[in-house]
């Protein structure tokens, strides 16, 4: 075929297409293409002063040889694709690398980013046959900051999740991210909350520091006692105060008094008499008819806890007696079952983290067998199978030797 004639059957059936990826994404998924030539990359999102890496990949025609990969920053026009050459692999220097390669590589990396690096991108590949300008992605540098997303108030058992985030979405990724708490390391940044999971969160990444968040940890009234004062047999006719004292988180903001005229705790809650409310309950000239069952009800915004005690009043004395009900015991009991799924929570946490260390290991160990058989080579493992095959030919030489 003449040079002329070929010349004009490759314009009419190699003509550059041009595809606007941001009006037809349908046509390449975060890329394009254009007569057989395709490149797909994606805008980015970095630090200033931390490096980047754009992942770049492109395709052409079995037939075709790639000539040139260049990279421009500028912001290229339809019908107009002009910027300032921004790199190419034989202008390689300074903080610019160019990773990629003549078989289907691309990938730009930028070290040490300038508030100036931010800027449209965009690349020409040319072959032996054709040319294609891919429309830009965008560079982003943000200031150089993490943030710690942790919730400031949650309540007992609530699960927590702690996130560590800067103004680039998905930046840092989760595996480089190191959470502390009071200057300790935290096991996990997902756990269900505990009284010993509250303090002051900090996350750390790549030799950022974020900011401090103090979690809440709230929880019902606990451990709630009465107690008498004075101690001891009291004379009939004298005055003594039963103080209650609850620990809670928020702090209780009311304790009530109930009585029941009777040695035990009534067998319904309704045969209860309120007969006070504050922390301490004072009672003045005893006389035998105070003599009964009272109950202390510590209450906060999450809910109640009741301790009690059992008053006797005798003619000439007043024998009183601090006991613990039933109720003071179950809460008791409570309070031991929570402490025992707290431990089966932190026993299954534990052995997911033993079981993600033994991946990790069998991992590391697969990698390691794939170097030692890279490291063997083809020809080594032919040689070593050649002399697999002579063990059998010596056996024989050695046998035919013993019979002689």
């Amino acid at each position: 075929m003449p040079t002329s004639t070929l010349n004009e059957w490759r314009d009419n059936h190699f003509r550059e297409v041009e595809v606007d990826f941001f009006k037809f994404p349908h046509a390449c998924r975060k890329g394009v293409w254009s007569s057989g030539l395709a490149v797909v990359y994606q805008s980015k999102c970095a630090l200033r002063g931390t490096s980047v890496t754009i992942p770049c990949s492109y395709s052409h025609p079995p037939n075709d040889s790639v000539t040139s990969v260049i990279w421009y920053r500028g912001k290229p026009r339809p019908g107009d694709w002009t910027g300032n050459t921004f790199f190419n692999p034989t202008l390689m220097k300074g903080r610019i690398q160019y990773l990629g390669d003549t078989s289907g590589s691309c990938t730009l990396r930028i070290d040490s980013l300038l508030d100036s690096d931010q800027a449209g991108y965009f690349v020409v590949l040319k072959t032996n046959w054709n040319k294609l300008t891919a429309p830009y992605i965008t560079l982003t540098v943000q200031d150089p900051g993490i943030t710690a997303v942790v919730p400031t108030v949650v309540k007992e058992r609530d699960m927590v999740s702690l996130i560590c985030k800067t103004k680039c979405i998905g930046y840092p990724p989760a595996n480089v991210v190191v959470w502390s708490r009071d200057g300790e390391a935290v096991a996990s940044p997902t756990f269900r909350a505990g009284l010993d999971d509250a303090g002051s969160y900090q996350c750390a990444s790549e030799g950022l520091q974020s900011n401090t968040v103090t979690l809440d940890v709230q929880y019902l009234p606990r451990n709630t006692t009465v107690w008498v004062e004075p101690q001891g047999e009291v004379l009939k006719g004298n005055s003594v105060n039963l103080s209650c004292s609850s620990a809670a988180n928020p702090p209780v903001h009311n304790y009530t008094w109930w009585w029941y005229n009777g040695t035990a705790p009534p067998p319904v809650s309704s045969m209860l008499v309120p007969i006070g409310t504050g922390q301490v309950l004072q009672l003045a000239s005893l006389v035998t008819s105070q003599t009964g069952y009272y109950l202390c009800q510590a209450t906060n915004t999450l809910g109640e806890s009741n301790s009690s005690a059992l008053l006797q009043i005798e003619r000439t004395t007043l024998g009183l007696y601090v006991c613990m009900e039933r109720e003071r015991e179950r809460e008791r009991e409570r309070e031991r079952e929570r402490e025992r799924e707290r431990e089966r929570e932190r026993e299954r946490e534990r052995e997911r983290e033993r079981e993600r260390e033994r991946e990790r290991e069998r991992e590391r160990e697969r990698e390691r067998e794939r170097e030692r058989e890279r490291e063997r080579g083809p020809s080594d493992r032919g040689t070593s199978d050649s002399v697999e095959t002579t063990k059998p030919q010596q056996s024989r030489l050695i046998k035919l030797r013993t019979l002689k």
